[in-house]
């Protein structure tokens, strides 16, 4: 069984969704690490999902899970994709640490500790059910709406989700495939090292995602590890697919997306608060990961946000 179905089992919840959108797109994302877990349904196309060293495709009708801290790509032809940005409990506050991560063989022995629980496989749930996609659906309308009891209805419409998947998977309704790792037996790091760069990567998105971004975050956190540099970046690469250098850039170009969708601080301000002190190398590196410049990207995500508003006041005027 799942680790997020034993935890259902077992486990009281409260979730909450922090984000939720219905994209279309050329659908060819650079790497980028999430904060939090995201469900995303394919409504069209097909692709390549990669986490690290390792890929499964996907294709029209299937349900994405990705867990947060997870380096991670999606490819494919135009597609449209709506996604659901949530944790397993409500935390207003900023981004707790990530909890311990566990598998098949921990069942009954995880916990909940600042809410989330970190999954240890990204995993392709393959074409799921009616109820589901009504839910998600729903989840979306309802997030860009501006109902009296939004928070309600969203926490509502995603207990059904999550019901109708669980009991589809159990109930063998829908088949799934875990992204696992493609090390061989030989290469594999042995558990008290595999929990030292979990804890590295986990204290990284903490410190990145909570304040402004010291540039010898990396040194500073790799020191109390009782692993050789060398062997610690060897084995964050074999575990994450990138450098712990390329893993605090990603973190800080999520940072940087996320406050340029968010704020109004400007291109300087944020390059300081993600650990650039050069504006010019910081916008060049930005442009480099993500195609366009941070005041473009910014212009983008003015004119969709725009877009989508105007596309509900022609449904409202219809209705």
């Amino acid at each position: 069984m799942l680790p997020f179905m034993q935890m259902l089992q077992k486990q009281p919840i409260r979730p909450y969704v922090r984000f939720a959108h219905h994209m279309l797109q050329a659908l060819d994302i650079v790497p980028r690490i999430i904060f939090d877990h995201e469900f995303v349904w394919i409504e069209k196309g097909k692709g390549i999902l990669t986490v690290g060293e390792s890929f499964l495709p996907y294709q029209k009708g299937d349900l994405l899970l990705i867990p947060p801290g997870t380096v991670h790509a999606l490819s494919g032809p135009f597609e449209a994709h709506k996604a659901i940005h949530f944790d397993w409990e409500h935390r207003p506050e900023a981004q707790e640490s990530l909890d311990q991560q566990i598998d098949d063989g921990q069942a009954g022995r995880f916990r909940l500790h600042g809410g989330s629980l970190w999954l240890p496989h990204a995993i392709v749930f393959q074409k799921v059910g009616d109820e589901i996609i009504a839910a998600i659906d729903e989840i979306v309308d309802v997030y860009q709406s501006k109902a009296t009891f939004r928070s309600l209805q969203l926490q509502a419409a995603f207990s059904r989700l999550l019901l109708h998947l669980v009991m589809d998977v159990d109930e063998g309704r829908t088949a799934y495939v875990q992204l696992v790792s493609k090390d061989s037996p030989h290469m594999a790091a042995t558990l008290e090292e595999k929990a030292e760069i979990t804890g590295l990567a986990d204290q990284l998105m903490t410190r990145v995602e909570k304040a402004d971004v010291d540039p010898g975050i990396l040194q500073e956190l790799m020191q109390p590890i009782p692993l050789g540099e060398a062997q610690i970046r060897r084995l964050f690469k074999r575990q994450f697919g990138y450098t712990p250098h390329m893993y605090v850039t990603l973190l800080c170009m999520n940072k940087a997306r996320k406050l340029l969708q968010e704020g109004s601080k400007s291109v300087q301000e944020i390059s300081f608060s993600c650990g650039y002190e050069d504006a010019k190398y910081f916008s060049r590196l930005f442009r480099k990961l993500e195609g366009v410049a941070p005041a473009e990207f910014r212009e983008l995500h003015r004119l969709y946000r725009a877009e989508q508003s105007s596309k509900k006041s022609i449904v409202k005027k219809v209705e």
